[in-house]
């Protein structure tokens, strides 16, 4: 199929139309909805890594929260045995 450089109007439009179909075929073929979003099965995947990053970066600040918080006690329980002394 070879486009020539020098197409009227209607031989453009006719193309057009024409890829319009093909596509419409392949989508139908490949079970492709119409409402389907190029470029939208990115964003699941972009979603689903920030939602890990966002749920790693919470476990780290648990983790840092616990430890410095038995640190404390540990502290305290320290100066307490040392007064017993």
């Amino acid at each position: 199929f070879k486009i020539k450089s020098c197409l009227s109007v209607k031989e453009t439009h006719q193309l057009a139309e024409l890829n319009r179909d093909r596509n419409d075929k392949l989508k139908t073929a490949l079970g492709i909805s119409d409402d389907f979003v190029a470029g939208s099965s990115m964003d699941i995947i972009r979603k689903a890594k920030e939602q890990q990053a966002a749920k790693e970066e919470m476990l780290k600040n648990n983790k840092d929260f616990i430890q410095e918080t038995i640190r404390q006690q540990n502290e305290s329980n320290g100066n307490k045995n040392n007064e017993k002394d």
